[in-house]
């Protein structure tokens, strides 16, 4: 067993020991001697409490057993024979499990669902998957976090991720890292590469609140394995705004529409990318949802009647405000 802390930086506080420890001992008191050492050990203990606190103090004990977790991509860019290879790596690896360790698997695509608990299983090889995800996304970041949840806390953890890496969440990779730096072992497997034709709107942005007029820019990004043109479609609660001939370059383009609404409210965009060469159409979209503002208005609530100070001052800031 050993000790480890989340904010090493805070033991610098067992330094505020020593001048404690000094001052008790010359200062007069009129304890005898047996309680002044004991009101010293207690006071000691006390401080040491709130560093080891404040350290984020963690016990750290040594398991041979290790539990792994495979998380398997099953959005609509992975293709039609990804769940077999996926079943048949998870055969592979069971066969070089130790005894105690455990295992279990997540499912993930835009949603998350738990297959099968980590334990101890007998089985050797996953016929097929019983959990149902919604396939029309790859939400990687929120899976992560997910899976993090799966491990039982008296073994070494290990996250296996098998995936095509086309994730249409941000910040994948900072989470995975995050999950590394908690102690959880994170190994990436790429899935096997049909070579196949494929488009993928992996993001779409907008500002979440815009002001009537206001010109704002909807920022999209379109990964491309071997297309090199298509058409970005582009609307607003169904109605079409923009039609763009692109030229794409293997990975991803990040393309900025300028945009202005005038209608107050909520505005529903949805991007799509197109391409007769595409071969997987079901990932080629992208939806957001922006709030066009309108007026401004605050209601001022007054135990006595009239406007007070608060009205004049927002009517002063460009806000409607009453009482």
């Amino acid at each position: 067993m050993s000790l480890s802390f989340t904010s090493p930086a805070a033991l610098l506080l067992l330094f505020l020991l020593l001048p404690m420890v000094r001052v008790w001992l010359v200062r007069p008191n009129s304890l005898t001697p047996l309680r002044k050492r004991a009101a010293l050990v207690l006071r000691s203990l006390t401080i040491l409490c709130l560093v080891m606190a404040l350290a984020g103090t963690q016990r750290v004990t040594l398991s041979k057993n290790v539990s792994v977790i495979f998380l398997m991509d099953r959005s609509l860019s992975t293709g039609g024979d990804s769940q077999k290879w996926q079943r048949e790596f998870v055969g592979r690896a069971l066969t070089q499990r130790g005894a105690g360790d455990q295992f279990g698997v997540v499912l993930f695509a835009k949603d998350s669902r738990l297959e099968l608990a980590a334990a101890d299983h007998e089985v050797q090889q996953i016929e097929a998957f019983s959990a149902v995800v919604d396939r029309s996304a790859s939400g990687l970041t929120s899976a992560l976090r997910f899976a993090a949840t799966a491990f039982p806390g008296d073994s070494a953890s290990r996250l296996v991720i098998l995936s095509d890496g086309q994730s249409t969440e941000a910040e994948a990779r900072e989470e995975a890292q995050a999950l590394a730096a908690a102690g959880i072992e994170v190994w990436t497997v790429p899935l096997p590469d049909d070579e196949v034709p494929d488009l993928l709107l992996s993001r779409l942005e907008t500002p979440d609140r815009i002001a009537v007029d206001e010109p704002f820019i909807l920022r999209t990004v379109v990964e491309s394995s071997g297309i090199g043109e298509a058409e970005l479609l582009i609307t607003a609660d169904g109605a079409p705004q923009n039609r763009l001939k692109v030229k794409l370059r293997p990975g991803p383009n990040l393309f900025l529409i300028p945009q202005r609404r005038s209608t107050p409210g909520p505005v529903h965009f949805q991007a799509r990318v197109l391409s007769s060469k595409d071969q997987r159409p079901e990932n080629n979209k992208g939806d957001a949802l922006s709030m066009v503002g309108s007026e401004q208005s605050v209601l001022v609530l007054r135990s006595e009647s009239g406007p007070g100070s608060l009205v004049p001052l927002f009517q002063s800031a460009g806000l409607k405000a009453r009482a």
